[in-house]
């Protein structure tokens, strides 16, 4: 049986491009193309849907409410939001029930590729997949003790440098790591530091909370995917030094750190058993051969972020950080529609686009539209430059 697509938009000459756009997969799909939402609902209700690909303005019934009815009538259906212009309060109800997001205007492969991928993810579970992948791992990474033990530390509001410092020193592995990590060319410190008591004092008692949960979670990797932690660990701590320049509320800075270093610690699990895959599959995406979504389901049924959000969830650390991790690339739907996963996907961006990009693009290029629905943050981020221009001149090793 042919998968059914149903496409709902008021303005009939988007219907008729949208049905010209996708004729030569009529063979492929059952695609049905409804006028208004009322009509959409009213299928919902008598046939069996695969895909609902919603415009969001449409009159009495919007594609907010017509995702809502398809989430309750079949909730095994894929819904994607077709969105341009819209208002704030529509758009938190859009992110709410829709999975995928294509702005207006778009074009045939953009819809055609966002199709085809909601119709993989219909065969094929990736999260399922992600969490036999992660049980499957004879020596997982196991959850970071002393990290959580120096943040109960921290959270006292009593302790100091001093014993921040002898906290850590209890476990000389996590004192060798954190010295070479400190002593690296990541941080450029114009002096070698070697006692971790100055590390403290110099770093202070947020990046080094960082330093411990990379070492703490990164430390133990095979020697042949030295290259890809390394990596996977320095763009977490920058990331997390971006979070905590950007977050004001007090309850979410510490909760998106954590998000930020382990962003992509998936990444970490597939090296640890598919070193060489996954080079492959990262080599592939620099030369431009596909998304690093579709490269990674192709080889492994599920990606990074499945395989991240299934290891945090493993650990039994809070929701919030396995949600944040799992929409830090913009995914911003269902559970990821918060602040706490917003903010992760901001900072998450910004460090690649600072730090590990060669285009000279703008920290905050590429930030989802549905990110500064989330924060009420006006489109230009001018206030998001300013508060992380020094952080991220610090670590690129420069003079703010």
């Amino acid at each position: 049986m042919k998968p059914r697509i149903l496409f709902v938009d008021d303005e009939s000459m988007v219907l008729v491009s949208i049905r010209d756009m996708l004729r030569k997969h009529r063979n492929r799909w059952d695609m049905t193309f409804c006028p208004s939402g009322q009509a959409a609902i009213a299928m919902l209700r008598r046939d069996h849907v695969d895909i609902v690909v919603s415009d969001m303005r449409m009159p009495n019934i919007d594609g907010a409410e017509v995702l809502t009815r398809a989430m309750e009538l079949q909730p095994h259906s894929v819904r994607i939001i077709l969105s341009g212009h819209t208002s704030r309060d529509a758009s938190v109800r859009a992110v709410k029930v829709a999975h995928r997001f294509l702005s207006k205007p778009f074009d045939s492969d953009g819809l055609v590729a966002i199709i085809e991928e909601a119709l993989a993810s219909l065969t094929v579970d990736a999260k399922a997949l992600a969490h036999v992948f992660v049980g499957g791992i004879e020596h997982l990474p196991s959850a970071p003790a002393l990290y959580f033990e120096l943040e109960r530390l921290m959270r006292n509001g009593t302790a100091g440098i001093t014993e921040i410092a002898d906290l850590v020193s209890k476990d000389p592995a996590m004192v060798a790591k954190i010295l070479q990590v400190v002593n690296s060319a990541f941080f450029g410190l114009p002096r070698h530091i070697s006692s971790i008591h100055a590390a403290c004092t110099y770093l202070g008692a947020s990046t080094i909370s960082d330093l411990v949960l990379a070492a703490d979670v990164f430390g133990g990797a095979a020697p042949e995917a030295a290259a890809i932690v390394d990596s996977i660990q320095r763009d977490g701590l920058a990331a997390a030094a971006i979070a905590r320049a950007l977050v004001h509320e007090p309850s979410l800075r510490e909760p998106v750190a954590t998000a930020c270093m382990l962003h992509d610690v998936g990444k970490l699990l597939i090296a640890l058993r598919e070193t060489h895959k996954l080079t492959e599959v990262e080599s592939a995406f620099a030369a431009g051969q596909g998304d690093w979504r579709s490269l990674e389901t192709a080889a492994f049924g599920f990606t990074h972020v499945d395989a991240g959000a299934a290891l945090i969830e493993t650990w039994g650390l809070p929701r919030t950080i396995s949600h944040a991790v799992a929409g830090h690339h913009g995914d911003l739907a269902g559970d990821s529609a918060t602040p706490s996963c917003a903010w992760t996907h901001v900072a998450t961006l910004a460090a690649e686009n600072a730090l590990f990009r060669d285009d000279g693009r703008d920290a905050f290029h590429g930030v989802s539209p549905l990110a500064f629905e989330i924060l009420g943050a006006p489109p230009d981020a001018a206030a998001w430059r300013a508060a992380t221009a020094p952080v991220i001149a610090s670590l690129k090793g420069e003079r703010a």
